[in-house]
């Protein structure tokens, strides 16, 4: 190579064009030289490639399609988590609650599903580049793969590539599903068994009242059960919580005072209260013909005419009279005392009547109104009895007990109905009988007597019906009208004038009654009407408990209980809609189902495929990252990655004064702000260090390789070249070291 001297000249500094033209010549004309000696010794063919190998185990996209399958096992996990969830409460979920669960699945299986279709639509793209398509047709699919606008705008165009890019968007409405299948409701929350609920509970019947009259019949009722009766009136039969240790709501059994039913089978006869009715008082009117009488209330047959009726007349007046009105409901209840009897079989009870009638009017006629009358007696013998109590206390707010049974262990829609087995309601049950022998006499105290008159007050009654000038009179006292289930007109319609129907219609009072519709929206009867026996039973529940706090002979030590129970509280309970669930399963599905094309075909390719941009544009064969093998992209990185270039105006080469991405060294850089004009964009200084005639040194010692390649001078020559080359010059510096790499195996 050339001197000292040589090189000092040459480090000065090139201005002038035809030197820029002559440096760019030789740069030339080294790039072909290098060129060439990487492409020396041709590649092996296609089929002999490592780097292509083809087929459907070698390029089996494990990736993607674990991916599909993870999808798939998220959507079976999230269903397993939402059917196990329903119907369970949050407390037994711990801190990992279902919804979180599921959450967390669907957000792997969205990632998943990402991952597979990038992967799929990179394995469809390429495939099609494969079998050869357009330049435009490529960039459409590539664009359907990034831009659900591109997909609805080029819908004539739609293939596999859309299809997956639209799968990728449909997975939103999984997510909306899986979340409108969970929610939530408050149910009671089973905790088991309890055995420290605390309470009073009276086994016999204290007193009641006090006889008043000869008839041993009470005249007062003691303050206790007065009281009693009025709280259970109040409450409709819920009573104020008298027990401790209940936490929640709690079932248990309460033994207590009360009574055994001991009723004969109901008696049918067949009446027509209507025809009854008004023959009489037609007969009634004949009678009186001619006297000044236009009611019959109350009417003495011995008065009419001042006495002067025929005595066949008066024996049918007073025959009449006793049949004018007619009975159609009574309940009542009355003491019967032991007496002076004390005989074991002659103990005191109550004795409850009931007499109800069901009739219907003729359609042509209007006074007769055919039905049954119905009779039965039932003996109330003094008992204890086991209760099935309900407590109430979850709050301040919320507390109170009742007679109730636990809906998940006994048929409560049974429950209040009355068994004439057992001698009791349903869920109740008679432990023991509690005889009560007693005799009162006016002025003293009745254990017995004051609980007639009270049920007589709270619970008898009574209808009677007669005809009279303006038609069908009912008349109603007590309880009666409670029980009346038809209305005769009044909503349904009927006869023009319905002071003509009689067809009157009670209720059986020894069954429960609920409200047509209510008894499939409400499901734990709680809003049934109690037959007579379930009222009987929560007064005399209340009675045991003193709920009044004011019996004063009690044995509050003898008396207090400590039962068990089992016990309930309120808690969030998961509900799960399976409408949504098995909506969101078949959206999973379908997605799978659209992606899966898109990898129709893998094993045709050679190599794992992306659609990276560098990976696209290395098969383009672009110059920056060319490459002597079909290595994949990544290995294609390792041997490339470290040229430096930049995108802006090219300075020299047949792409000058094109905006491109080239060598940093041969672009010019931005100057001013990001997106100013053309015009703001100029070339660096194209002189100093990166013009300097270090190419021509460079071309010196490869143009004398053959003579200086052992010469001291070639080394020194070789380093000023590659330390005066920017970085930026990959390419120089690359010949560089490939030609010292050369000298050293010579």
């Amino acid at each position: 190579m050339g001197s000292e001297k040589d090189l000092s000249v040459s480090e000065q500094p090139v201005s002038s064009q035809a030197d820029v033209d002559i440096i760019e010549q030789e740069k030339a004309r080294n790039h072909g030289d290098a060129q060439a000696r990487l492409e020396s010794s041709s590649p092996p063919p296609i089929e002999e490639d490592a780097h292509w190998r083809p087929g459907f185990v070698a390029r089996f996209p494990w990736l993607g399609l674990g991916c599909l399958l993870t999808v798939l096992l998220c959507g079976i996990g999230c269903l397993i988590t939402l059917i196990l969830a329903n119907g369970v409460a949050k407390y037994h979920w711990g801190n990992l609650a279902p919804n979180v669960i599921v959450n967390l699945l669907n957000s792997v299986a969205n990632l998943c599903f990402g991952i597979a279709i990038t992967n799929g639509i990179a394995i469809a793209w390429w495939r099609k580049t494969l079998a050869g398509a357009t330049i435009k047709q490529l960039n459409r699919s590539w664009k359907f793969s990034s831009s659900i606008k591109d997909v609805v705008l080029g819908a004539k165009y739609f293939n596999f590539i859309a299809l997956a890019a639209l799968a990728a968007k449909l997975t939103i409405i999984d997510g909306t599903l899986l979340q409108k299948a969970f929610s939530q409701e408050i149910l009671p929350l089973d905790l088991g068994p309890n055995n420290n609920v605390t309470g009073y509970s009276n086994m016999t019947i204290p007193n009641t009242g006090r006889i008043s009259g000869v008839e041993g019949e009470s005249g007062l009722l003691a303050k206790n059960f007065n009281d009693a009766l009025k709280i259970w009136f109040q409450g409709g039969g819920q009573l104020p919580n008298a027990y401790s240790g209940c936490e929640g709501t709690c079932y248990l059994r309460v033994p207590g005072a009360g009574f055994e039913f001991d009723c004969s089978e109901p008696e049918q006869t067949a009446i027509d209260a209507g025809t009854q009715t008004f023959d009489a008082y037609s007969v009634l009117q004949n009678v009186a013909r001619g006297y000044n009488v236009t009611d019959f209330d109350d009417l003495d047959c011995s008065t009419i005419g001042n006495g002067t009726l025929p005595p066949i007349s008066l024996a049918v007046c007073e025959k009449e009279v006793a049949v004018r009105t007619a009975p159609l409901f009574h309940v009542g209840f009355f003491p019967v005392f032991s007496g002076t009897n004390t005989s074991a079989d002659a103990w005191s009870y109550v004795q409850m009547t009931i007499n109800y009638t069901i009739s219907t009017d003729e359609p042509n006629a209007n006074v007769s109104c055919p039905g049954t009358k119905y009779s039965q007696t039932c003996i109330l013998r003094p008992a204890v009895v086991e209760y099935p109590v309900k407590i109430q206390n979850a709050s301040s707010l919320i507390t109170g007990m009742s007679l109730a049974v636990d809906g998940r262990h006994y048929n409560n829609q049974t429950f209040r109905n009355f068994n004439s087995t057992l001698k009791q309601q349903n869920g109740f049950s008679i432990k023991s009988y509690s005889d009560i022998f007693e005799n009162p006499l006016g002025g003293e105290r009745t254990r017995l007597g004051g609980i007639a008159q009270g049920l007589q007050t709270y619970l008898g009654g009574d209808a009677v019906m007669h005809y009279g000038a303006q038609g069908y009179h009912l008349e109603q006292t007590g309880n009666a009208a409670t029980y009346l289930s038809n209305d005769l007109g009044v909503q349904t319609g009927g006869l023009a004038n319905s002071a003509n129907l009689c067809g009157f219609q009670y209720a059986d009072p020894m069954m429960p009654t609920d409200f047509g519709g209510w008894a499939e929206k409400d499901p734990s009867h709680r809003f049934d009407v109690p037959a007579l026996v379930g009222k009987i039973n929560q007064i005399m529940f209340a009675l045991a408990l003193d709920i009044s706090d004011e019996d004063d002979d009690k044995d509050v030590a003898a008396g207090t209980l400590v039962r068990p129970a089992w016990v309930y509280q309120d808690a969030i309970h998961y509900k799960t809609n399976f409408a949504f669930m098995w909506g969101a399963l078949a959206s999973m599905l379908f997605c799978i189902i659209c992606v899966l094309p898109v990898y129709y075909g893998y094993w045709q390719l050679g190599r794992p495929v992306t659609l990276g941009p560098f990976e696209i544009a290395a098969a383009f064969r672009a110059p920056d990252l060319h490459h002597p093998t079909n290595a994949p992209i990544d290995t294609l990185i390792k041997e490339v990655g470290g040229r430096k270039v930049r995108f802006g105006e090219v300075l020299d080469g047949s792409d000058k004064g094109k905006m491109a991405v080239a060598e940093a060294g041969l672009v010019a850089s931005l100057s001013g702000n990001e997106g100013a004009d053309r015009s703001s964009w100029r070339p660096h200084t194209y002189a100093g260090n990166r013009v300097r005639v270090v190419v021509v040194v460079a071309r010196r010692f490869m143009h004398d390789w053959p003579v200086t390649r052992n010469s001291p001078s070639f080394i020194e020559s070789a380093s000023l070249v590659f330390e005066k080359t920017l970085e930026s010059d990959q390419m120089l510096r690359e010949v560089i070291i490939r030609k010292a790499s050369e000298n050293a195996k010579v």
